[in-house]
């Protein structure tokens, strides 16, 4: 009998190999073609199969939009920017749509773009730049050209400017040439305006008073006892000592131990409804309890 020759376990990953990502791939791709110093061009058609293959991929729209402004076809940038836009909006999105605009001849609204997000400044401009180091000078010609000013950068010299002599104007003799005096009109201190007048406004006011319920009160026979004042006087007590949330009967009863839910009826009873409500919980929960505490 042949002896059966003995193998290692397969491991997981021989099982399921993990394929990468499409968007990765294509990721790296415009990247790689943005790190290429031999490309001037022909960016855009890269990132268009990129956007077939991932059109709803948030990187991948970013990249088009670069490679997009790097061919010069602003407008396919904005279309990309739009779709991106509904997503997010970082520094990149706000760095690419400056420069589509400034592609577009609209520098001023580019201009105002990069000053609303605090863009202006050339390293916060880089770090939000998606299309790499390889395209920085590129960049920093776009963002000149939109804050209108010349910056020089390692791979651009700077143009040479003419030197001109200002013209000067014929030399005078001013030592000898007293200066005038301010006239007095300029040195004197300008008049305090007059004060407002006065204006004296009358606003009538009316107050109307039921004196029947008073007159009617005074008229009747005073108290003897003060029967009705003490019972005044006590619910006047129980208000102010009292919160509206607690309830006065709970140290009142005698034989029965009310339960939470009960308690929280019974409290909801009388703050949300006053008392005008139909108990109507399952057997058992104690509705007549909580109908006897309302009326307590």
């Amino acid at each position: 009998m042949a002896r059966a020759m003995s193998r290692p376990a397969l491991r997981q990953a021989d099982l399921f190999a993990e394929a990468p990502y499409a968007s990765d791939s294509w990721t790296d791709q415009l990247l790689a073609a943005f790190a290429d110093a031999n490309l001037h061009s022909g960016f855009l058609p890269l990132a268009e199969k990129a956007i077939e293959a991932c059109p709803g991929d948030a990187v991948i729209l970013l990249l088009a939009a670069t490679a997009a402004l790097l061919d010069e076809r602003p407008e396919r940038a904005l279309v990309f920017l739009k779709r991106f836009s509904k997503r997010a909006s970082p520094p990149a999105e706000h760095v690419l749509h400056a420069l589509a605009l400034n592609q577009v001849n609209k520098r001023a609204a580019a201009r105002a773009l990069l000053e609303r997000n605090g863009l202006t400044n050339r390293l916060a401009a880089v770090k939000a730049f998606p299309g790499g180091s390889r395209r920085l000078p590129w960049l920093m010609r776009q963002l000149d050209a939109i804050l209108g000013r010349e910056v020089p950068f390692p791979d651009r010299r700077p143009a040479a400017r003419a030197k001109i002599k200002p013209k000067t104007a014929p030399k005078t003799d001013t030592a000898a040439r007293p200066r005038k005096a301010p006239p007095p009109e300029v040195v004197a201190a300008a008049p305090t305006p007059p004060p407002l007048p006065r204006v004296d406004i009358e606003i009538p006011f009316t107050i109307e008073f039921a004196v029947a319920p008073l007159l009617s009160a005074v008229a009747r026979d005073m108290e003897q006892d003060g029967h009705w004042f003490g019972l005044r006087e006590r619910f006047a007590h129980l208000g102010l000592a009292q919160g509206f949330d607690e309830l006065l009967c709970l140290p009142h009863l005698t034989g029965v131990e009310p339960l939470l839910h009960q308690i929280e009826t019974v409290r909801k009873v009388l703050k949300q409804f006053r008392g005008r409500v139909l108990l109507a919980d399952e057997v058992g929960l104690g509705k007549t309890i909580e109908a006897g505490m309302v009326l307590k």
